[in-house]
């Protein structure tokens, strides 16, 4: 488990593995959601999120098979993630859609997944 918040945010965010599309953009997103508590867990379980989508891609599976098994793993690893509320879930994919190699992907699993 993982223990936030005594661990601060956007430092596990910065130190994060997933493949980004966008550095800059990852870099900018965590600079300017790292002083609020609510923007800081959006983006930290962005990261963790993604990071557990790539290990499930690691082993032949696709975005769309991944996300919500991922999502809910990414949930159960802080307590501050058990408590994501879908707007939360949805703005961490909305970043996502913007910095990760595998955004659009996980956009078109969204939208069916939420029919937004």
């Amino acid at each position: 488990m993982i223990g936030f918040p005594e661990e601060d945010f956007s430092e596990r965010a910065t130190r994060s593995s997933i493949t980004l599309r966008d550095k800059e953009m990852w870099e900018r997103v965590i600079k300017r959601n790292s002083s609020d508590f609510f923007s800081a867990t959006v983006v930290c379980f962005a990261a963790v999120w993604a990071e557990q989508m790539e290990a499930c891609i690691a082993i032949g599976e696709n975005v769309e098979q991944c996300a919500r098994k991922a999502k809910e793993i990414a949930m159960e690893m802080s307590p501050f993630f058990s408590g994501m509320t879908g707007q939360m879930v949805g703005y961490a994919a909305n970043i996502l859609v913007g910095v990760w190699i595998h955004g659009q992907e996980l956009r078109s699993w969204y939208k069916g997944e939420y029919q937004v």
